[in-house]
């Protein structure tokens, strides 16, 4: 195993960072779901290469939440955190979405909280989201996010968007649909209909700024992940999973998981969802209440009541049911 050196609250390294890509878990969890026999777990280890692990995760962490009770304990809560988009800000941090998987594997919610978000960041009062991954780290974060949901996280991978470029071109590119009728937005024009982005255009396309709809960002960046799953990794893998081992293999080498994950782990956990498709997993984003400025900085406020309700939902691994609830939460297909 390679494990990039330890970060201390102050220093973190942007090498750590950009080490990393949890479209490479994606890909491996689709390779190993695709077939659920011994042989198969053993011939996937044979093929991959070592995990890259990041800076430890869960180091110094004390008073963190409780597993559920019962059958919803063995649901599963995965921090995926995105860095270096070309064109943001330099502290590196550009997404953080909490992916919950049920606890039958039958069904995933990835919950979008914007970087921007205010939030209490422990030790340094309130403060942008980000601000907990810029001074200390994924520690930090962790910490922060479990302090804002009281939900326990798993395990930690990290997005490394330049990555995912590089995959989308290996994979000939993916189709987004532009609305036919939506606001201007600064940056490039997009024209209506359906669209086929290679690599550059995947992170113009992310890297929009939209400052009359603080969750499109965000939103558009869901997409992106979501098309890369639907169009590639699962209708391509249940047909052929051993086609696409050059693309994992090469994935591999970026990626940074927790140190909480090996190779065998993290095989067995993926053989867990063969039944797992497309249609089971279903974006959403943190309710907000809107946006405003706080000192220099534009920052995202989270909706208390509603946002309690979610978490709640997700801890008792019932995220499915609160969607069902709440039929507008889900990102929709289309973003400008």
């Amino acid at each position: 195993m390679v494990y990039a050196p330890a970060a201390t609250e102050t220093d973190v390294t942007s090498a750590t960072r950009r080490r990393s890509t949890a479209l490479g878990v994606a890909a491996l969890v689709s390779v190993a779901a695709a077939s659920r026999t011994p042989t198969f777990l053993v011939w996937g280890r044979q093929q991959l290469p070592p995990l890259l692990h990041s800076e430890p995760a869960f180091v110094g962490l004390g008073d963190r939440p409780q597993r559920a009770d019962g059958g919803a304990g063995a649901a599963m809560n995965i921090l995926l955190v995105g860095t270096d988009l070309p064109g943001t800000d330099a502290s590196g941090l550009d997404t953080t979405t909490l992916l919950h998987l049920a606890a039958d594997r039958r069904s995933v919610e990835a919950v979008s909280i914007p970087t921007a978000s205010w939030v209490r960041v422990p030790g340094r009062g309130h403060a942008a989201l980000d601000t907990a991954y810029d001074r200390g780290g994924l520690p930090l974060l962790v910490r922060t996010l479990e302090d804002l949901t009281d939900v326990h996280i798993d395990h930690v991978a990290v997005v490394g968007w330049p990555s995912i470029a590089s995959l989308v071109d290996a994979l000939g590119g993916i189709e987004v649909t532009v609305p036919e009728a939506s606001e201007a937005s600064a940056g490039p024009a997009w024209p209506p209909g359906r669209q086929t982005l290679d690599g550059d255009a995947t992170l113009r396309y992310v890297g929009v700024q939209s400052p009359g709809d603080a969750l499109k960002d965000v939103r558009r960046q869901q997409v992106v992940l979501r098309q890369l799953v639907q169009q590639t990794l699962v209708q391509e893998l249940h047909r052929q999973p051993k086609s696409l081992v050059r693309i994992v293999r090469q994935l591999l080498t970026s990626v940074a998981v927790d140190e909480r994950w090996t190779s065998l782990r993290l095989l067995f956990f993926a053989a867990s969802l063969w039944n797992l498709r497309t249609n089971d997993i279903r974006f959403v984003t943190a309710p907000i209440t809107g946006s405003g400025d706080e000192g220099a900085r534009r920052v995202v406020y989270l909706a208390r009541r509603r946002g309690a309700e979610l978490w709640r939902a997700v801890r008792a691994d019932r995220a499915d049911t609160w969607l069902i609830d709440h039929p507008g939460a889900e990102t929709p297909w289309s973003v400008q």
